[in-house]
């Protein structure tokens, strides 16, 4: 697992913070308030009227596919290049079009050079971040829970993200899944963002997405009538795909945290997104216990998931009669 401050997402962060239009997720840059973030907006903030930013809001109203933008930053290559490393799947000519302002954006602000003035402070943050998040903490639990594994881990440490976590996949020559998430600093640490151990349940999440989400894209048509009848009111959380996403992937999670820190705390923390909307998620993470009793039936997450879904199914209607 690779933890790493990447020049791509920083640019992106840079887009996206004067466009004013950010990927589901970004929202806004971190309330904490490193050094960093001073000489960040202070450095950008006179492009905002410049023409690459000009172009990315054009696009941005027009059918640019916000929610694929980071990995869109990953199919290429770091700045100032920017160059196409992997062929755009689909909409093409929009992403090459977004390969183009990002290049264009680097060019006008000087972005290679700002990166790599704060080089130094970055390799400290990163150091600082593998000694609180260690690979073994994050990567084994979700294989050996899943009994299904990523290509690659690929951790972004994203010094002005708001506190919580995103990320994105892309699918390798294989057709398995490079993962990445991306994580915002939990506190400031003699004027640096740092990254702490509790945001290893926040990798958990976020890598989960990766393995349980093209699981879902496998049985869309079937899960459709059976799910987009049911009305959720969960903040941030708009329509049935990412309601059935978040419920599996919590409930996982759930499972994974109690195993190694114990179900007291985890009994609390469901109490808590029972409360936020997630109504039936003690029942859902009690389900889970017919998949690990019975690995040899169940050797890997993807055969148990259509059980799953079905009795995530069942207690929605239960609940919602």
């Amino acid at each position: 697992m690779e933890l790493t401050v990447d020049p791509r997402m920083e640019l992106l962060t840079a887009l996206e913070f004067l466009s004013g239009f950010a990927n589901p997720g970004f929202v806004s840059l971190t309330k904490l308030e490193p050094d960093y973030k001073k000489e960040f907006v202070d450095h950008f903030s006179p492009y905002k009227n410049g023409r690459a930013i000009r172009r990315y809001v054009s696009m941005c109203h027009g059918s640019f596919p916000l929610n694929v933008s980071g990995a869109v930053m990953f199919n290429l290559s770091r700045p100032p290049e920017l160059r196409i490393m992997r062929p755009f799947a689909r909409d093409r000519r929009f992403f090459e079009e977004f390969a183009g302002v990002a290049k264009e954006f680097s060019d006008e602000t000087g972005f290679a050079a700002f990166f790599k003035a704060h080089e130094e402070m970055f390799g400290r943050v990163e150091e600082t971040a593998r000694e609180a998040i260690r690979t073994r903490d994050v990567v084994p639990p979700l294989e050996d829970y899943y009994g299904m594994k990523l290509d690659s881990y690929s951790v972004l440490l994203a010094p002005l993200f708001r506190e919580g976590g995103n990320g994105f996949r892309i699918m390798g020559a294989g057709g398995g899944y490079d993962g990445f998430a991306i994580i915002g600093p939990t506190e400031v640490r003699g004027s640096l963002p740092y990254f702490g151990r509790q945001q290893v349940r926040t990798l958990w999440h976020e890598f989960s997405h990766h393995i349980v989400e093209p699981l879902k894209e496998r049985m869309r048509g079937r899960l459709r009538p059976r799910f987009s009848k049911f009305g959720f009111a969960v903040r941030g959380y708009a329509g049935w795909e990412n309601m059935v996403d978040e419920y599996v992937i919590r409930a996982v999670c759930n499972r994974i945290d109690a195993r190694i820190n114990g179900e007291g705390r985890v009994l609390d923390w469901m109490k808590g997104e029972e409360r936020g909307g997630f109504t039936c998620m003690t029942d859902l993470y009690r389900s889970l216990e017919a998949y690990e009793s019975d690995r040899k039936k169940y050797p890997k997450f993807a055969d148990f998931y259509p059980e799953l879904v079905k009795e995530l199914e069942g207690l929605l209607g239960k609940q919602q009669k």
